[in-house]
């Protein structure tokens, strides 16, 4: 396999990307519309009580994105990582 090659994400659980850039990103592409945006904090909810890298409900949704195929992950593989996650 080719240093640098790309594969699909296709479970949420296997983005490297901390969610509060994949919230910005959705925002940013409309998405998802917010009324809030907390740095630090979960922005899905405009909460305080968590962050949204603990946010079960925007991860839910970031899967449905991806499983409807309206968002798609990349992940870069280095040279001799597996195909299996």
């Amino acid at each position: 396999m080719e240093e640098g090659s790309l594969s699909l994400v296709k479970n949420v659980n296997e983005m490297s990307k901390p969610m509060n850039e994949v919230f910005r990103a959705i925002c940013e592409a409309g998405l998802f519309q917010y009324e809030h945006m907390l740095e630090d904090k979960c922005g899905f909810h405009a909460s305080t009580e968590h962050f949204i890298d603990e946010c079960v409900e925007f991860k839910n949704f970031v899967q449905y994105l991806i499983d409807r195929h309206v968002l798609q992950v990349f992940h870069q593989k280095k040279e001799g990582e597996s195909t299996k996650a």
